[in-house]
């Protein structure tokens, strides 16, 4: 008797074959295939059809699929090897105007990604992850970044955002045709030997200043005050210039600090003296009412003979930190941020202000709009002046005289008693503090996210930002924050 085995019959119907296939499921290793025309059996004939599938276009990938495969192609790091002393930069703020350097908010790669015209999250740049950073400032809609040049004749200054007065040099990314904006950070035309170093860098409403050792000062970009140290030329014409202006007469007493708001310039040399130019029609220059307001002289008055190590300014009002922690003031002075003990005037020189007893020697200064902070050796922070971002709640908004801000605000509790305030700043309706830790807090207007805390409503008091860092510097802008932090994860 022969044994029935059950088969499988597959019959194709393409327009151009010219046979089908018999599937015998004798094992399953093996099958037989019968030709429809001489019923001829061949085993190697189902191999020949199944080798030459139906071609088809692959499936369309889901956005979640298209970010699967991003996130394959990363490079892994090996974080056991990372250095924790480098210096890292953080970013936050505004963007549209490349003031933060990520293009890619402004630009995505991925057409799926939206467009970000703001960060209100520090973000950790990539730029000081190839370059050995040594200062970052804050300008009106621009930032600058020094670093330790790698060879000779290698760029040491790099600049974003703004560039419409050519504050940060000529960058054309063709022949005569000069970029207004630039969205990523690139490189000034100022270069020096391989033992350069930037020993200060200011940036003001459109113009930048460098100092550099062995070589003096540079000043780029708008020059209609005399804010770059110039005379000045009727119808200039500032973008797309070329020209970078260089004072040798700061070789010798080299510039270590530098101020600049607006179109006002002060400088601070190694020997404690200070130097100003630009506009002076509040008395900022603090030279009285000098017509001769585009050439950078000493300034006197009550600061004659000072040592000064900090000069600070809002543009219109301006505060100097002596070595030994006196304060010396001038400028506008409309509701007392300047000095306090003098409301209501214009000081045309600078005057000594006088503190309430218990302060003992200030460290530190940062100045706002009609505010302004102090920060004593006991690692205390004072404020005084008017507004809303005073950091002493949403109903006080005068302070006629210098108080401190409650301690705990920046850390210091039952459980931390040593942690004290080491650094502080000011924008012009915006503040921040560094504390012991490497903590960071902000207050003030949050405008389009510029205090980095997620959320942009106003911040009546100190709050912590979660930087993945310990912080050590940060320079405010209008409305974008740049932070040089260490460490973390």
């Amino acid at each position: 008797m022969g044994r029935h085995i059950p088969f499988l019959l597959l019959i194709r119907f393409p327009s151009y074959s010219s046979s089908w296939s018999i599937h015998r499921n004798l094992s399953p290793l093996s099958s037989y295939n019968v030709c429809w025309k001489c019923g001829t059996q061949n085993q190697n004939f189902a191999s020949l059809s199944s080798s030459q599938p139906r071609r088809s276009r692959p499936p369309p990938m889901s956005k979640k699929d298209r970010r699967l495969n991003r996130e394959a192609e990363t490079p892994v790091y090996e974080y056991n090897k990372i250095n924790v002393t480098k210096n890292r930069l953080y970013v936050f703020g505004t963007a549209y105007h490349g003031e933060i350097g990520l293009e890619t908010l402004i630009r995505p790669k991925d057409p799926d990604t939206k467009t970000h015209l703001f960060m209100w999250k520090p973000v950790r740049h990539k730029f000081a992850e190839f370059h050995d950073l040594t200062d970052i400032v804050a300008g009106h809609g621009f930032s600058l970044f020094s670093i330790k040049p790698k060879g000779e004749n290698s760029p040491f200054v790099f600049g974003c955002g703004r560039n419409g007065s050519s504050q940060l040099g000529y960058q054309a990314a063709r022949k005569d045709g000069p970029l207004e904006t630039l969205l990523s950070i690139v490189p000034l035309p100022i270069s020096g030997g391989k033992n350069s170093r930037v020993l200060a860098i200011g940036a003001g409403r459109a113009h930048s200043l460098v100092s550099v050792r062995g070589e003096g000062l540079f000043s780029l970009g708008d020059n209609s005050s005399g804010q770059c140290g110039r005379r000045v030329i009727t119808d200039e014409a500032y973008f797309g210039s070329k020209y970078v202006h260089k004072f040798n007469r700061f070789k010798e007493d080299e510039v270590v600090a530098i101020s600049s708001r607006f179109d006002v310039s002060i400088c601070v040399t190694q020997s404690g003296r200070v130097f100003t130019c630009g506009t002076n029609n509040k008395g900022q220059l603090g030279r009285g009412k000098d017509n001769k307001f585009w050439d950078f002289q000493q300034v006197g008055g009550d600061l004659q003979g000072e040592c000064v190590k900090k000069v600070v300014t809002s543009g219109s009002s301006v505060i100097a930190l002596t070595e030994n922690g006196q304060l010396f003031s001038w400028g506008c002075n409309e509701v007392g941020q300047a000095n306090p003990n003098e409301p209501g005037k214009i000081l045309y020189h600078p005057q000594y202000v006088k503190l309430p007893p218990g302060i003992d020697k200030v460290i530190d200064i940062a100045m706002g709009d009609y505010f302004a902070f102090l920060l004593n050796q006991q690692g205390n922070v004072y404020v005084w002046g008017y507004g809303s971002s005073l950091g002493l709640g949403p109903t006080t908004t005068r302070v006629k005289t210098p108080t401190q801000l409650p301690p705990p605000l920046f850390g210091c509790n039952q459980f931390s008693p040593d942690v004290q305030v080491v650094n502080i700043a000011a924008s012009f309706m915006y503040n921040a503090a560094i504390n012991s830790l490497g903590d960071l807090y902000t207050w003030g207007q949050d405008q389009n996210g510029c205090l980095g805390l997620g959320k942009m409503k106003h911040q009546y008091f100190p709050l912590r930002v979660g930087l993945g860092g310990a912080a050590r510097k940060i320079s405010l802008g209008i409305d974008h924050s740049l932070v040089i932090a260490r460490g973390g994860a």
